[in-house]
């Protein structure tokens, strides 16, 4: 387990929305998505299945230009994840921030390269 503010400051994220709900949050994993895969390819049920045993996961989303679309699927599915997490985003989509303001999900963004992404991850646990 991990909370929310501890992930945020080992990806070196920037939080965007929901910061309030940030410390609240216990995240116990991470998956890392290709959001173009996810979007074009993963039928609607096996996106649920991301999320593993527990709903209390972040979701890290690559291959993102503004994250509106990654934040779209997430508000249209019935279980959402603790926080979400924008790969690499120059300007978050105004959409996508008052989606995770109205859910109440932490967004974030990290420029960290992915490999490091993983690798502190790991160091985590996560």
């Amino acid at each position: 387990e991990v909370s929310g503010k501890e992930l945020a400051k080992v990806l070196e994220a920037k939080v965007i929305a929901a910061e309030g709900k940030l410390a609240n949050k216990a995240v116990f994993g991470c998956t890392i998505l290709d959001s173009l895969k996810v979007i074009l390819e993963l039928p609607y049920e096996s996106f649920v299945k991301v999320y593993s045993n527990t709903s209390q996961r972040a979701l890290l989303f690559t291959r993102v230009e503004t994250g509106r679309s990654p934040m779209v699927a997430v508000r249209v599915t019935p279980i959402k994840p603790a926080i979400i997490i924008l790969h690499s985003v120059d300007e978050v989509d105004k959409l996508a921030i008052k989606i995770a303001e109205s859910e109440g999900i932490p967004l974030l963004v990290t420029k960290l390269k992915i490999e490091d992404v993983k690798t502190r991850l790991g160091q985590l646990g996560a």
